[in-house]
């Protein structure tokens, strides 16, 4: 499928699932509002619209108009308004109306295929939705939106409604994240290859990338995690996400946790060090030039994590990193994190 065709395909999908999600639907109740500067967590929507430009780059001479009978090239720009009603979970931190000068770090949660729908509760059944009423200090603004039921994510849909957030609430715009598991993280990849100066950071969970264009985000931080056992969506097409990061310049993070299925996003948003890591990260400029891959022979570092104080620790290759990391740290329940 050319690019032409990719951009309209998803601007179309887009269109059709606005239909889906349209403002007919009934907003789910909003979450209860505590004592001053507790927990802001409401449901809302909002009209995303983004553009799909210089979609076509074919070269083409000007002086040859198209004639009967012949090929001739053609370029064209093209322009595609994307227009959809978004359900999402809004998040302000217990101390945001305190500092009204004060910008706070932005996260995205993008969730998996099985809490799409019409209404917001699904949502919270896993990541951050699902422990935030309990954590109204949690040092983000955070959005949760949710796909329509029959419908994926859109990466120009959610650069669209970044744009608004940016707009109407005190985002930093040098510090947002986003994260997502399965569908979502397949969501999260596909929005920092389209966009590269959107985020900050990103965590995909059990969700692979397109390998052929990860030379777009050799500056992004990532930091992505799978389950070794993963039957869903195996963890071979991730890993060959982050190598081919690697080879495009990136030094990406990736936690493999042995014997685990799908689920990674368990172990994953229960360790405090992802938190602190997304908090931590701030838009890096993107290089004007493609960096040079890394050196085959460059070695990084497999750190094993078992679930006692005991660790181990082991150096290959970062090319044969993935693979060799798991028998490096073979006891049961241990966290391999490829640095």
């Amino acid at each position: 499928m050319s690019r032409v065709q990719r951009h309209l395909s998803l601007a179309l999908l887009a269109l059709a699932l606005s239909a889906c999600a349209g403002s007919g639907h009934p907003a789910h109740p909003a979450a209860s509002m505590g004592a001053t500067n507790s927990t802001n967590f409401k449901n809302a929507s909002i009209n995303a619209i983004a553009n799909a430009t210089n979609a076509a780059n074919a070269t083409t001479t000007t002086a040859n108009p198209p004639t009967a009978g012949q090929q001739v090239a053609q370029s064209r720009t093209v322009q595609v308004a994307l227009q959809a009603q978004l359900r999402y979970w809004l998040f302000l931190p217990s101390g945001y109306g305190a500092d009204t000068s004060q910008h706070w770090p932005l996260l995205v949660f993008l969730h998996g295929s099985g809490e799409r729908g019409d209404t917001l509760l699904p949502v919270k059944a896993h990541g951050p939705p699902k422990f935030l009423d309990q954590r109204p200090d949690f040092p983000f603004i955070v959005v949760s939106p949710q796909a329509p039921a029959d419908g994926a994510w859109d990466p120009h849909l959610l650069h669209g409604l970044l744009q608004q957030l940016l707009a109407e609430l005190r985002v930093d715009a040098n510090r947002v994240g986003a994260t997502g598991l399965s569908m979502g993280g397949r969501g999260v990849w596909a929005w920092a290859l389209d966009y590269p100066q959107d985020l900050a950071a990103i965590a995909p969970i059990s969700g692979e990338g397109d390998e052929d264009r990860m030379a777009r985000i050799p500056h992004l931080p990532v930091w992505a995690f799978h389950g070794e056992a993963d039957t869903v969506v195996p963890i071979e097409a991730h890993r060959r996400s982050i190598q081919a990061l690697r080879q495009a310049g990136g030094q990406p993070r990736f936690t493999v946790y042995p014997g685990l299925g799908h689920s990674a996003w368990e172990p994953a948003y229960a360790d405090p060090a992802l938190m602190d890591w997304l908090l931590a990260q701030h838009r890096p400029p993107a290089p004007p030039l493609l960096r040079p891959a890394r050196d085959s022979a460059a070695t990084n570092r497999c750190r094993c994590i078992p679930p006692i104080s005991t660790a181990a620790a082991a150096t290959n290759t970062a090319g044969s990193a993935p693979d060799h990391c798991p028998r490096a740290c073979s006891r049961p329940g241990s966290t391999i994190s490829i640095q």
